[in-house]
């Protein structure tokens, strides 16, 4: 895990310093993924009649993802790449209890 901090820039270095600590592979399909949301993006506004890529995008990066981990079982054996697992139902609970105006 990366250490957080109310400071950017202590963030920045963290991550920076933690960059050894990162699987190849789960990084290569990291950018993968990104790489193709952002030219779906671009494609979708370039052409109207790709314009329906756009909001598919992500449910097709992680369709695929998903069938990724699911069919190759080196991914998730040798190469420990792990998938998020489960999320738990419904909304978050509201936290207006905790708040009080004579902090703001």
């Amino acid at each position: 895990d990366i250490p957080k901090s109310q400071y950017v820039y202590i963030t920045v270095y963290n991550i920076a310093s933690g960059l050894g600590k990162a699987k190849p592979l789960t990084a290569f399909l990291g950018l993968i993924f990104f790489v193709y949301l952002a030219v779906n993006k671009k494609l979708a506004q370039r052409y109207r009649k790709l314009r329906m890529l756009q909001p598919t995008g992500p449910l097709v990066s992680c369709l695929v993802g998903t069938l990724l981990l699911l069919l190759i079982p080196a991914l998730r054996e040798e190469f420990k790449v792990k998938y998020v697992g489960y999320i738990p139902d419904g909304l978050m609970p509201l936290s207006f209890s905790t708040f009080q105006f004579a902090n703001v």
